[in-house]
């Protein structure tokens, strides 16, 4: 080993393991603080994107300090704590940006495109379609092909069991309740460490002796939601459809 090396090597384990915790770190705080209101969710982001250079350089550094420091004794356990830090934090990362490739640049999903459940009690964000240059028929458009499974759900129980049943999964969820009747329930969800609330209207209506739930889910802020909405949309209607009431 010449010098040069023995005096990189240790200098690459301690920044490896700096960048990959400290990426992670930053990442937690612009994610937490701006759910607890420190500061706004685009600074959120921001430290969030920090946070990803920094275990980028982490990863490098990590592959770099593990064949400078062969042999040292010490070196190599914390890199590879750092490295692994590094890898985890960018595995999540790559999930969400995969995610995010995968599902319409929309935030607002329904089970019926033809006429969308209104909100009465809550408002609709109004710039709910900005960043389609189609507006509402672009947003028709991306719907229907990204979530086609999204669908009115038919029930054979009466509409009155079925309300309480879907007011009861609202409250497990710890929805907050807006508006609350036999036809209708307005509810506001808060998802994630940034805590971003999206709003969601539920219709029952009977239909001859069946039942007919509508459901709407809609972000406050953003123009993409990573797929949030459709997937509390399905997985509502899915656990309302299993319930026995």
């Amino acid at each position: 080993m010449t010098m040069t090396e023995g005096k990189w090597g240790p200098r690459l384990t301690r920044l490896t393991l700096w960048a990959g915790l400290g990426g992670v770190v930053l990442a937690g705080l612009g994610a937490y603080g701006s759910g607890w209101g420190l500061w706004h969710f685009t600074t959120g982001f921001l430290m969030v994107g920090a946070a990803l250079l920094l275990c980028l350089v982490g990863l490098l550094a990590g592959i770099a300090a593990l064949f400078a420091n062969r042999g040292r004794q010490g070196h190599g356990r914390r890199t590879l704590v750092g490295l692994g830090a590094a890898l985890i934090f960018l595995g999540i990362m790559g999930y969400w940006v995969n995610r995010g490739a995968s599902v319409p640049m929309i935030h607002d999903v329904t089970t019926d495109l033809a006429n969308p459940p209104a909100f009465v009690k809550l408002l609709m964000r109004a710039d709910n379609l900005a960043g389609l240059k189609g507006g509402e028929a672009e947003w028709r458009a991306l719907h229907a092909k990204g979530y086609a499974d999204i669908a009115p759900l038919q029930l054979n129980r009466p509409a009155a069991e079925v309300s309480a049943t879907a007011l009861a999964l609202v409250k497990q969820r710890g929805w907050e309740v807006a508006l609350s009747t036999p036809e209708r329930i307005e509810a506001t969800a808060t998802d994630s460490p940034f805590r971003f609330k999206d709003d969601v209207v539920i219709l029952i209506r009977a239909e001859g002796s069946a039942t007919r739930v509508d459901m709407r889910s809609v972000s406050r802020v953003g123009l993409g939601d990573l797929g949030v909405n459709a997937e509390r949309v399905r997985a509502f209607l899915s656990e309302l459809q299993a319930s026995k009431g």
